[in-house]
């Protein structure tokens, strides 16, 4: 097994547009699935890992928006599982995000070349608020939390790349 470790640096920041009325759908700014064809498998795992979060943003901001059917353009497997009950929840709950979360990519950790990464992000959360209000989250590290996602091929035909696994689990971004 090959393994290879780059950086890729730089803050990619989510910039989400509005969906609006009664049928809608993820916005058209919202990538799919990463084509590892179009740019490069190393930058289409980061790109799964930015997709997924920026679906993440627009489903907690409207809820009109069918969960599964937009988290599946992004995820698959324990992770949209995962995705989609903790979206639900918070539509439950009745509540409302605004603002997006920032990611920046820390590291993409190839573990089997063209098919499955790792993709270590440092979230921020600072923009994001919930019902108007922001968010005390000094008791789980602040505004800037870092995980590890495991991105792989979908096995589809164009050599997607998808977030196929989501730790939940956070720790205060490095430095």
């Amino acid at each position: 097994m090959r393994s290879k470790r780059i950086v890729v640096g730089g803050l990619l920041v989510l910039l989400l547009s509005a969906c609006g009325g009664a049928e809608a759908e993820v916005a058209d700014d919202v990538e799919t699935a990463a084509d590892v064809e179009t740019v490069g498998d190393v930058e289409a795992a980061a790109q799964a890992v930015i997709a997924y979060w920026q679906v993440h943003d627009e489903l907690a901001s409207d809820h009109e928006i069918d969960a599964r059917e937009a988290f599946t353009a992004v995820t698959r497997g324990k992770a949209l599982e995962q995705a989609i009950v903790t979206v639900q929840t918070t539509r439950d709950q009745g509540l409302v995000q605004s603002g997006e979360t920032g990611v920046s990519v820390v590291d993409v950790s190839e573990v089997a070349a063209g098919e499955h990464y790792d993709v270590t992000v440092c979230l921020d959360f600072s923009e994001v608020l919930i019902d108007g209000a922001s968010v005390d989250r000094s008791g789980f590290g602040g505004d800037l939390q870092q995980t590890t996602y495991v991105v792989q091929s979908t096995g589809g035909s164009a050599g997607q790349l998808m977030v196929t696994e989501d730790p939940v689990e956070f720790e205060p971004c490095a430095g």
